[in-house]
């Protein structure tokens, strides 16, 4: 009993040591990507900070870390640096 209550207590303790929750982006048209997610490079190249995702409807891929532009990518059929140019806006989430 004694392991068993230290791994649960285990549990209770990960988010406070770095285990982040974030919250779920909203969704597009079935687009799920954050737009604090993505660096702007010019207005149509991105980068992806680390923990970017970018998923249309079952299909996501992890782009973090990678500089894309238009005609690069193809995910679920959409275009994450189109998608990103149009709907990623100064003051828009």
């Amino acid at each position: 009993m004694g392991w068993s209550m230290s791994v649960l207590f285990g549990f209770f303790l990960l988010p406070a040591f770095g285990v982040r929750h974030r919250p779920a982006p909203v969704a597009e048209h079935g687009v799920s990507a954050s737009c604090d997610d993505f660096v702007r490079v010019t207005d149509a190249v991105f980068t992806g900070r680390t923990g970017a995702w970018f998923g249309v409807g079952g299909t996501r891929d992890y782009l973090g870390g990678d500089t894309f532009g238009p005609n690069a990518l193809s995910i679920g059929g959409v275009d994450p640096a189109a998608y990103l140019a149009s709907h990623c806006r100064p003051g828009r989430r």
